[in-house]
Protein backbone atom coordinates (compact mmCIF):
# COMPACT_ATOMS: atom_id res chain seq x y z
CA UNK A 1 0.00 0.00 0.00
CA UNK A 2 2.95 2.43 0.50
CA UNK A 3 3.43 1.87 -3.15
CA UNK A 4 0.34 3.67 -4.03
CA UNK A 5 0.71 6.30 -1.65
CA UNK A 6 3.49 7.66 -2.89
CA UNK A 7 2.47 6.94 -6.33
CA UNK A 8 -0.60 9.29 -5.30
CA UNK A 9 2.15 11.84 -3.91
CA UNK A 10 4.12 12.15 -6.94
CA UNK A 11 1.45 12.54 -9.34
CA UNK A 12 0.06 15.59 -6.93
CA UNK A 13 3.34 16.55 -7.60
CA UNK A 14 3.21 16.93 -11.40
CA UNK A 15 0.77 19.91 -11.06
CA UNK A 16 3.34 22.31 -10.11
CA UNK A 17 5.98 20.86 -12.49
CA UNK A 18 8.10 23.63 -14.86
CA UNK A 19 8.72 23.10 -18.71
CA UNK A 20 12.16 21.88 -18.26
CA UNK A 21 11.06 19.41 -15.80
CA UNK A 22 8.08 18.37 -18.24
CA UNK A 23 10.63 17.61 -20.81
CA UNK A 24 12.99 15.56 -18.18
CA UNK A 25 10.10 14.10 -17.20
CA UNK A 26 8.98 13.07 -20.58
CA UNK A 27 12.80 11.96 -22.29
CA UNK A 28 12.83 9.71 -19.00
CA UNK A 29 9.72 7.82 -19.61
CA UNK A 30 9.99 7.64 -22.99
CA UNK A 31 13.26 5.87 -22.39
CA UNK A 32 12.28 3.50 -19.80
CA UNK A 33 9.40 2.89 -21.86
CA UNK A 34 11.93 1.93 -25.01
CA UNK A 35 14.10 0.18 -23.21
CA UNK A 36 11.46 -2.18 -21.45
CA UNK A 37 9.58 -2.89 -24.40
CA UNK A 38 13.05 -4.01 -26.38
CA UNK A 39 13.14 -6.42 -23.24
CA UNK A 40 9.91 -7.78 -23.22
CA UNK A 41 9.98 -8.18 -26.88
CA UNK A 42 13.26 -9.88 -26.86
CA UNK A 43 12.89 -12.10 -24.08
CA UNK A 44 9.30 -13.32 -25.12
CA UNK A 45 11.12 -13.79 -28.84
CA UNK A 46 13.45 -16.15 -27.02
CA UNK A 47 10.51 -17.93 -25.01
CA UNK A 48 8.51 -18.36 -27.13
CA UNK A 49 10.94 -20.43 -29.86
CA UNK A 50 12.05 -22.46 -26.01
CA UNK A 51 8.59 -23.58 -25.43
CA UNK A 52 7.13 -23.56 -29.16
CA UNK A 53 9.98 -23.84 -31.44
CA UNK A 54 11.82 -26.65 -32.87
CA UNK A 55 15.46 -27.62 -32.35
CA UNK A 56 18.38 -28.64 -34.78
CA UNK A 57 21.62 -28.07 -35.18
CA UNK A 58 23.26 -25.95 -37.55
CA UNK A 59 26.60 -25.23 -38.62
CA UNK A 60 28.50 -21.48 -38.23
CA UNK A 61 29.59 -20.56 -42.31
CA UNK A 62 30.54 -17.45 -41.73
CA UNK A 63 31.42 -15.32 -38.88
CA UNK A 64 32.54 -11.60 -39.68
CA UNK A 65 33.87 -9.04 -36.81
CA UNK A 66 32.67 -5.38 -37.14
CA UNK A 67 35.07 -2.35 -35.62
CA UNK A 68 33.21 -2.56 -32.65
CA UNK A 69 34.62 -5.89 -32.12
CA UNK A 70 30.70 -7.85 -32.23
CA UNK A 71 30.98 -11.08 -33.99
CA UNK A 72 28.15 -11.94 -36.69
CA UNK A 73 27.91 -15.66 -37.68
CA UNK A 74 26.06 -17.01 -40.45
CA UNK A 75 24.38 -20.23 -39.55
CA UNK A 76 23.41 -22.85 -41.62
CA UNK A 77 20.52 -25.29 -40.77
CA UNK A 78 18.13 -27.65 -42.00
CA UNK A 79 14.04 -28.00 -40.61
CA UNK A 80 12.33 -30.97 -40.19
CA UNK A 81 11.82 -31.41 -43.59
CA UNK A 82 15.38 -31.54 -44.95
CA UNK A 83 15.44 -27.90 -46.07
CA UNK A 84 18.14 -25.60 -45.74
CA UNK A 85 17.92 -22.13 -44.38
CA UNK A 86 20.56 -19.86 -43.23
CA UNK A 87 19.93 -17.31 -40.23
CA UNK A 88 22.47 -14.59 -39.12
CA UNK A 89 23.21 -14.12 -35.35
CA UNK A 90 25.28 -11.47 -33.75
CA UNK A 91 27.39 -11.08 -30.27
CA UNK A 92 28.35 -8.28 -29.07
CA UNK A 93 29.72 -10.65 -25.94
CA UNK A 94 32.37 -12.71 -27.54
CA UNK A 95 35.04 -14.02 -26.03
CA UNK A 96 37.78 -14.64 -28.89
CA UNK A 97 35.09 -16.01 -31.12
CA UNK A 98 33.36 -18.37 -29.24
CA UNK A 99 32.47 -20.58 -32.47
CA UNK A 100 34.62 -20.95 -35.37
CA UNK A 101 33.29 -21.72 -39.20
CA UNK A 102 32.52 -25.73 -39.12
CA UNK A 103 31.06 -25.38 -35.53
CA UNK A 104 28.14 -27.06 -34.84
CA UNK A 105 25.79 -24.93 -32.90
CA UNK A 106 22.14 -25.52 -31.19
CA UNK A 107 19.06 -23.52 -33.69
CA UNK A 108 15.75 -22.71 -32.42
CA UNK A 109 13.69 -22.11 -34.99
CA UNK A 110 10.04 -20.87 -35.56
CA UNK A 111 7.93 -24.31 -37.28
CA UNK A 112 5.76 -22.39 -39.09
CA UNK A 113 8.66 -19.66 -40.41
CA UNK A 114 12.27 -21.42 -40.25
CA UNK A 115 13.93 -17.86 -41.00
CA UNK A 116 12.42 -16.96 -37.82
CA UNK A 117 15.52 -18.86 -35.95
CA UNK A 118 17.77 -17.76 -33.28
CA UNK A 119 20.91 -19.51 -31.89
CA UNK A 120 19.81 -21.68 -28.27
CA UNK A 121 21.79 -20.13 -26.30
CA UNK A 122 20.76 -18.66 -22.77
CA UNK A 123 23.41 -16.45 -21.79
CA UNK A 124 22.29 -14.72 -25.84
CA UNK A 125 18.62 -14.80 -25.35
CA UNK A 126 18.75 -13.47 -21.33
CA UNK A 127 21.69 -11.13 -21.11
CA UNK A 128 20.03 -7.94 -23.39
CA UNK A 129 16.83 -8.11 -22.21
CA UNK A 130 18.16 -8.29 -18.04
CA UNK A 131 20.38 -5.74 -19.31
CA UNK A 132 17.80 -3.65 -20.74
CA UNK A 133 15.56 -4.00 -17.67
CA UNK A 134 18.45 -2.98 -15.20
CA UNK A 135 19.09 -0.06 -17.53
CA UNK A 136 14.84 0.51 -16.67
CA UNK A 137 15.32 0.62 -13.24
CA UNK A 138 18.34 2.32 -13.51
CA UNK A 139 16.60 5.68 -15.37
CA UNK A 140 13.98 4.98 -13.24
CA UNK A 141 15.51 5.28 -9.53
CA UNK A 142 18.42 8.04 -11.11
CA UNK A 143 17.03 10.01 -13.61
CA UNK A 144 13.16 10.42 -12.87
CA UNK A 145 13.09 12.64 -9.93
CA UNK A 146 15.39 14.87 -11.50
CA UNK A 147 12.45 16.69 -13.24
CA UNK A 148 11.72 18.04 -9.33
CA UNK A 149 14.90 20.20 -9.69
CA UNK A 150 13.91 21.67 -12.91
CA UNK A 151 13.27 25.81 -12.37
Amino acid sequence: MKIFSSLKQEIKELKNISLGGCVWLIISLVIILCFSLSSVYTLSDFLYLKLFGEKTVGMVITLDKDNRNATRYTIKFQDKYKKEHTTENSSSYDDDNRWQVGDKVDILYSADNPSHSIMNNLYEGLFSPIIFLVISFLVYKLFLPVYKGFP
